[in-house]
């Protein structure tokens, strides 16, 4: 089934919660000067994400009045040119709202307004909280109980607008490319292909796989190429050296889960990269992903078994033109790999008044 761009915008929009302390940093943002801007450029990099895949007539105005801060109206492909177009409505809040003299009146009128303006073409009424969420969590429970009473309206907390608002380009676009590939047999059997994997062994398969695909040497590969590659090397930084069923036990359950955690045995042996390396190269051989050849120096991808991985780099590069490091850390973020862990994804953060 195609998905929708109001789809897509809702899974983006709550795609992870930031710390509670982190969203201390919304003070420091003003709502023309960044929070805004900010919203439409994330909007405006989910369209382009959207553009490779489906034809879509869509709009990001802003600033705007009738109870809205940035509109976005779309309309879809199959739609009769002559039907009225779709709207999804944002309207910011920062600190400054809240202390207003009857903050929740106006945000009430604000979101009357905006139904009564866009009727029932308005499909979503976001309205995106940019505060600190430990200073003002009682101000929060009092916006959503008083914007409860349409079911087209949508409060965002601060945890999820940080991270919305904080999203870098590369990994927007991966996350829409895999939102709108999530029935795909393809990508399902890539994601199968890594199941139990950890981030430091994909990131391994990956970058052998595209060695095999973009390079001159066929499916033998000197194996310096994939560890002197920079992006296996990021993804080793990043990531503990735990142990296997460390690693096991949080695709179950994830970082960030303080109850878990205690019962989890979370040492870093510190083993060197080159230690590191082996082991896992040892586990892929193991698992008929390579073949090793002259003295261990050498390994042969099993080009059957990496067929999806193949196809997803082939398609990063020709869909959105990618090449080497660039291309490796999109489809890594395609696959979800470390957001399986409950960590953190490559290139996911971007400051946002950076350029401003």
């Amino acid at each position: 089934m195609r998905k929708s761009i109001s789809y897509v915008v809702s899974e983006l929009i709550s795609y992870r919660e930031s710390s509670v302390a982190a969203t201390k940093q919304f003070v420091k943002w003003k709502h023309n000067e960044i929070l805004c801007p900010r919203l439409e450029a994330q909007l405006n990099r989910i369209r382009d994400g959207f553009l490779k895949y489906s034809s879509v007539a869509y709009d990001v105005q802003g600033p705007r009045d009738q109870g809205t801060d940035v509109l976005l109206r779309y309309q879809s492909e199959d739609a009769n040119p002559d039907e009225d177009a779709c709207f999804m409505a944002f309207q910011v809040k920062g600190e400054w709202d809240l202390q207003q003299k009857d903050y929740l009146k106006t945000l009430r009128s604000q979101a009357f307004e905006a139904l009564s303006e866009y009727g029932s073409s308005l499909e979503r009424y976001y309205v995106v909280l940019c505060f600190d969420a430990r200073a003002y969590r009682e101000q929060i429970r009092a916006i959503n109980k008083t914007l409860s009473l349409d079911p087209r309206i949508v409060v965002v907390n601060p945890r999820y607008a940080l991270t919305f608002l904080r999203l870098s380009e590369s990994r927007i676009v991966s996350l829409v490319d895999g939102l709108l590939r999530e029935e795909d047999e393809v990508f399902r059997s890539a994601k199968a292909s890594i199941a139990s994997m950890p981030p430091t062994q994909v990131a391994v398969l990956l970058a052998a796989t595209y060695e095999a695909v973009f390079g001159y040497g066929g499916r033998d590969i000197q194996l310096r190429q994939v560890s002197s590659s920079t992006f296996v090397q990021r993804v080793f930084e990043r990531c503990p050296d735990f142990s296997k069923d460390t690693w096991s036990n949080l695709e179950d359950i994830g970082f960030g889960e303080p109850d878990d955690e205690d019962e989890l045995d979370l040492t870093d042996y510190g083993r060197s990269y080159d230690e590191r390396f082996a082991d896992d190269l040892d586990v892929l051989v193991d698992l008929g992903e390579f073949d090793l050849r002259r003295g261990e120096e050498t390994v042969r991808v099993n080009m059957e078994s990496v067929r999806p991985i193949q196809a997803l780099l082939l398609d990063g590069n020709i869909r959105y033109g990618y090449q080497h490091d660039e291309l490796l850390r999109f489809v890594f973020g395609l696959l979800g790999v470390m957001e399986t862990f409950g960590a953190e994804g490559l290139d996911e953060v971007e400051d946002p008044t950076i350029g401003s």
